[in-house]
């Protein structure tokens, strides 16, 4: 189980992904001359084709709209507070190319369900059904859903899955210093594919979709939830 930050970013209106390589290797470059060793990344650009949004999130209202770019920063062990600390001001730092209210800035640990990944990432930021807390949501995710997920998914589409379960006191922290507006999800469902026609292949399967969405409604607020399909990289470059 890794703890890790998880930074979802919704671009001002003509502002390229592009744009936000250098500031974010000033942003790593900080944190690795500030911590015992350097951190692990993972950046997620979003696929340009919408269409594929609208299909990976299936019974999800995609009305929200994707994210625009993901930066996951896995700093080493023992180290996610002071890594959260070193990440005040970010809003700032950022200004005129990030949308601040829309971006979201969450801390919390991920747990390997189907491990693996691939080169598509479905990216599902959950939210929690009104009469649930926070612990009831992950407790009903985590120790009912995925084993669904591991007993209905064909192997042979290559699907792999994490959760990322939120840290609510650390991410109302990281949410402070960081500036942005978006820390109230629950959690995000992090799906790895082959590639985009093994996600397809999946969403296609209705049986499969229907099943997951008829026990997703018992604790995930579908309505509530952004999903984003991300092209996956461990280098800056990929933005």
């Amino acid at each position: 189980m890794r703890t890790k930050i998880k930074l979802l970013f919704k671009l001002n209106d003509g502002v390229d992904a592009a744009r936000l390589r250098a500031p974010f290797e000033a942003e790593i470059a900080r944190l690795d001359a500030s911590l015992t060793a350097p951190s692990e990344i993972l950046i997620g650009k979003a696929a340009t084709d919408p269409e594929l949004h609208v299909i990976a999130a299936g019974a999800f209202d995609p009305s929200a709209g994707p994210f625009d770019v993901m930066l996951e920063i896995i700093p080493p062990h023992g180290s996610i507070d002071k890594a959260s600390s070193l990440l005040k001001g970010l809003s700032d730092r950022l200004a005129g190319l990030v949308d601040i209210g829309a971006s979201a800035a969450l801390v919390g640990a991920e747990h390997v369900v189907l491990p693996g990944d691939g080169g598509t990432l479905v990216l599902i930021a959950n939210r929690r059904l009104p009469h649930l807390d926070h612990q009831q949501f992950i407790d009903y995710w985590f120790g009912f859903h995925a084993n669904f997920t591991r007993t209905h998914t064909p192997p042979e589409i290559g699907f792999r899955y994490r959760q990322f379960h939120t840290d609510v006191t650390r991410t109302e922290a990281l949410c402070a210093a960081t500036g942005f507006g978006g820390g109230d999800f629950d959690g995000a469902a992090e799906c790895y594919y082959p590639d985009d026609d093994a996600m397809r292949s999946l969403m296609a399967i209705a049986e499969i979709v229907d099943e997951a969405t008829e026990d997703e409604v018992k604790f995930v607020d579908h309505e509530r939830c952004v999903t984003t399909v991300f092209v996956p990289s461990q280098e800056l470059a990929g933005l």
